[in-house]
């Protein structure tokens, strides 16, 4: 009886500990489901700003821009103030990515590698993994761009469609949803037609 005692109150023990496994794990997807719109809100806001500045105003989209220094200097200034409200205080997470756009821009302004065009739609949020505060977002994106060829040693001009694969990286900071990590993929074509994929944050 005492060994039966003691197998009842093992198996009682494991069931309670399963339990609790599976009600934490239901709390726990109800809690990250509840957050997902939110993060979703704040991957679109991100690629729609990050997109908007790979590419000089509208009217200096053209082989000889003939910006303004002042007027690009200002145009500079605007895309690290909206690209840094998207990133947390750790100037480690934007610092390269504020210079990378910086050089493309002022790139451009000299009819270098201009970019005429170029959006990306989101067709679908693959998956979402979540690490303690931090959460990995996979997106799935109609991607077309009419911009420079980089693969080509004179940069011609190419038009591209093609679906990519985004991953960003968030962390919760104060109740918000900052970026930590972005990896943006441009479409490209090689001389074979056959489609790449470029890595723009």
């Amino acid at each position: 009886m005492k060994v039966l005692a003691k197998i009842n109150r093992g198996l009682i023990l494991i069931v309670l500990i399963v339990a609790a496994i599976a009600v934490f794990l239901v709390i726990q997807a109800s809690s990250q489901a509840k957050v997902k719109p939110k993060i979703e809100e704040v991957c679109q806001q991100y690629i729609n700003t990050a997109v908007s500045y790979r590419q000089l105003p509208e009217k200096y989209k053209k082989v000889n821009p003939e910006i303004p220094q002042a007027e690009l200097d200002k145009y500079i200034d605007a895309m690290t103030k909206d690209l840094k409200a998207f990133y947390t205080d750790n100037e480690q997470t934007y610092k390269n990515v504020i210079a990378r756009y910086k050089t493309d821009l002022e790139g451009q302004a000299k009819g270098e590698g201009v970019v005429y065009s170029y959006k990306k739609d989101i067709l679908e949020y693959e998956n979402f993994t979540f690490d303690g505060d931090t959460v990995t977002v996979v997106i799935k994106a109609n991607s077309v761009l009419d911009g420079p060829d980089i693969m080509s040693p004179v940069m011609t001009r190419e038009n591209v469609s093609a679906q990519t694969v985004d991953t960003i990286t968030l962390q919760k900071t104060n109740r918000e949803w900052k970026v930590i990590y972005a990896d943006l993929q441009q479409p490209l074509k090689q001389s074979n037609n056959s489609k790449i994929k470029y890595t723009y944050n």
